[in-house]
């Protein structure tokens, strides 16, 4: 009867430390996904198995604040060219206006066609991703040449007064945006494989 009793315990203790540890693992991230629930699963399958117009809901936001920086670029190169008083303002303006629309209307089209495989199953999300990433290294580059070059161009040229303090702001305000789309760039190197986690979770939770 004793061993009985012992017996008897020992399991208790055993059901209560089982019922602890199941507890504490249900207040886990949701998007943090457990090596042992994943073990044996194809993560490219699971992934290619989710809505697509789902997972393009996902990426949405790397897409808007791509076009706000879009905006903002056009932004200073309107300023530098409506900025300055002189004859290289009215020789230029166009040219340099239109180039950044040809950059814009490139980039658009660019996301345009991934997004339109994508949803055709002709190509992964995992090109999606790597579209993005290659937009964030290239885009800020371009940039950033380009205001050196702004800048190289209309030095020693007449400014007008009034636009000093707002192209001072924009620059800085581009050069922030620029590291900030480079630093986004260099971390989704190693994001993806959370991003991935988390679209599997969402998955398992429809």
């Amino acid at each position: 009867q004793i061993n009985q009793a012992k017996t008897a315990a020992v399991a208790n203790s055993s059901n209560s430390t089982t019922l602890f540890l199941v507890e504490e693992d249900s207040f886990s991230l949701p998007w943090v996904a457990d090596e042992a629930s994943l073990a044996g699963v194809d993560l490219k399958e699971e992934i290619n198995e989710m809505p697509r117009l789902l997972t393009l809901l996902l990426l949405t936001p790397d897409y808007l604040v791509v076009l706000a920086y879009l905006l903002l670029v056009w932004q200073l190169h309107s300023f530098y060219y409506d900025g300055y008083a002189s004859l290289l303002n009215l020789v230029c303006k166009d040219k340099g206006k239109c180039n950044v629309i040809i950059m814009s209307l490139l980039l658009f089209l660019v996301q345009m066609i991934f997004t339109v495989l994508y949803l055709l199953k002709k190509v992964e999300v995992e090109s999606l991703v790597l579209q993005l990433r290659v937009i964030n290294f290239v885009m800020p580059s371009i940039v950033l040449l380009s205001v050196i070059y702004l800048k190289c161009k209309f030095s020693g040229v007449p400014k007008k007064d009034e636009y000093k303090t707002r192209l001072r702001k924009m620059n800085q305000a581009v050069l922030i945006w620029s590291m900030a789309r480079l630093l986004r760039a260099v971390t989704s190197l190693w994001d993806m494989n959370l991003f991935f986690a988390m679209v599997i979770e969402i998955k398992h939770f429809q």
